[in-house]
């Protein structure tokens, strides 16, 4: 996943390399749906995949590790 620093702008996708029959696109059809219209999708998008949290678990973790 390819992020970087916008997690709540951001939709999870499979890659799509080396599949000539990719149709992950078709996949977010009803969730592309259901954000038209909102006046920030971020909001939703952050509800859904809730990624900010999730980052902040690892980071914790994370911060948790001794190396030597």
């Amino acid at each position: 996943m390819a992020f970087g620093f916008q997690l709540d702008n951001s939709i999870p996708i499979e890659s799509w390399f080396d599949n000539p029959d990719d149709r992950e696109l078709l996949t977010l059809l009803p969730l592309l749906e259901s954000l038209v219209g909102a006046n920030d999708v971020r909001p939703r998008i952050s509800k859904k995949f809730n990624f900010c949290e999730k980052v902040a678990v690892v980071a914790t973790s994370a911060s948790c590790l001794s190396f030597h």
